[in-house]
């Protein structure tokens, strides 16, 4: 199932509750005697025809969405750098610590590790984050490069007497000063918030009609 006919089936569940919530000839299914139901489970939606959510009626159990699990990156993260950083090899300690627990306590450390560095590569592809940091140098880098060309022109207004002259070294130098502005608006625009939710799990729809 692709994300577009998930998320339809998710808008759809919201809105025909809605729908049945404002006015009565929505409330049921023609032919149907029950209400119709929409079931908040954790991590599932169920639509329904009936009470029990069965086949008792003329339409019965309409459809079952199992809804996306996601992940917060930035507490995961923490997590597991507090996990990462607080950690120490118990092995050096076997007069205190049962091989046992030596053993739990590397495994937990091996899976945080690994957690990390499942969601580290998708977190920045959604974001864009290697694009972003080329942006932010090569826009720290022209602005730099800029400034030093103005400081250029400025020197040689300050010695130059001819005044058409200066009217064009002056244009040059706001010209400079336009440029820098529009490049830092272009980055602000680029850099939109990250987006810090990641998905674990796909979300599924069963339609039972």
């Amino acid at each position: 199932m692709s994300n577009k006919e998930y998320l339809e089936s998710v808008k759809q569940f919201y809105e025909d509750r809605l729908k049945s919530q404002l006015k009565e000839k929505f409330r049921k299914c023609e032919g149907c005697k029950d209400d119709k139901q929409f079931i908040e489970e954790k991590g599932q939606l169920i639509y329904s025809c009936s009470k029990n959510g069965k086949a008792k009626d003329k339409c019965g159990l309409k459809m079952t969405i199992n809804l996306a699990q996601y992940l917060y990156y930035p507490d995961m993260k923490q997590d597991v750098n507090k996990i990462m950083d607080g950690s120490m090899d118990l092995s050096l300690f076997d007069d205190m610590y049962t091989k046992e627990e030596i053993k739990i306590h590397n495994e937990l450390i091996k899976e945080n590790a690994n957690v990390f560095k499942k969601c580290k590569k998708p977190f920045s592809e959604q974001n864009k984050l290697k694009a972003r940091v080329t942006l932010i140098k090569k826009t720290h880098k022209d602005r730099i490069d800029m400034k030093i060309e103005q400081n250029i022109l400025m020197n040689k207004l300050i010695k130059e007497e001819d005044e058409d002259k200066k009217q064009t070294i002056m244009k040059e130098y706001l010209q400079l000063n336009q440029q820098i502005k529009e490049d830092y608006q272009h980055l602000v625009k680029l850099n939109n918030p990250l987006h810090n939710f990641l998905v674990v799990e796909n979300g599924s729809v069963t339609n039972h009609n």
